[in-house]
């Protein structure tokens, strides 16, 4: 039986939307995806345009909305944005530029493929649009955990559902365990307004919640996780070794 990635990956992407029928940004950057949103919310999301697809209203948090989507669409490949992505910027070239719809979905469609070739099942990209935070002779990593724009190949992938904001950190370290690499492209990035927009995980999130989440994957994870904060925003370190250590 020939692998995926030799037949063609079957690909939808998939926004994920709460309480921000009029704040979404992403519609702009990838205008072929499907948009998911509850029922109850499915008509204020129509001027958008969009194929929109209702998800039971009482799946909430990121990680139950992800395990809903994966089951749901038949693709052997699903591609998931946050609400509020603006851009994929590009590190690696002389000029370190944004790009266009049409450069985005060869992007994403280019990582999919490598991933599947890898034997990856989730795959992302990077976090920080620095780019002296890219090793230019070292541009992807299978070690690296993936968040805001997740890619899924497959349908064994499962988020831990006591998580509703950090299950993405978690998801990333139970594929290292389980699958021993994902697939992480470091040479682009997708700008987006993290934990300052209204509506979302914000109709949930509160400094208690995100407080004994961290305490959770803390117990959970030891040593191979370390998380602190960098210009306010928390920074998540994933110690996970996959190469070994050569001495001269």
């Amino acid at each position: 039986m020939e692998k995926l990635y030799l037949t063609g990956l079957k690909l939808r992407q998939v926004i994920l939307s709460r309480g921000r029928s009029q704040r979404v940004k992403t519609h702009a950057l990838v205008p072929g995806a499907t948009l998911v949103v509850p029922t109850n919310e499915v008509e204020a999301y129509r001027h958008l345009g969009m194929e929109t697809v209702a998800i039971p209203p009482e799946r909430i948090g990121i990680s139950a909305v992800r395990n809903w989507i994966i089951q749901h669409f038949p693709e052997e490949v699903i591609v998931m944005y946050d609400d509020d992505v603006t851009g994929l910027r590009t590190l690696a070239g002389l000029r370190n530029r944004l790009l266009k719809p049409d450069e985005v979905e060869a992007v994403v469609e280019n990582t999919a493929y490598c991933a599947a070739g890898a034997g990856a099942r989730l795959f992302g990209w990077n976090q920080r649009p620095d780019p002296r935070c890219l090793q230019r002779n070292d541009p992807v990593s299978v070690v690296h955990w993936c968040g805001g724009v997740v890619g899924v190949i497959g349908k064994d992938i499962r988020w831990d559902e006591l998580l509703r904001f950090k299950c993405d950190i978690d998801c990333g370290l139970t594929e290292l365990l389980l699958n021993r690499i994902l697939w992480h492209e470091s040479r682009f990035c997708f700008l987006q307004a993290r934990d300052k927009n209204l509506g979302g995980n914000s109709l949930f999130r509160s400094p208690e919640k995100i407080a004994a989440e961290k305490r959770y994957l803390a117990n959970k994870w030891k040593g191979h996780i370390r998380i602190d904060q960098y210009q306010s925003q928390d920074r998540v370190q994933v110690k996970v070794e996959r190469r070994q250590k050569v001495e001269f």
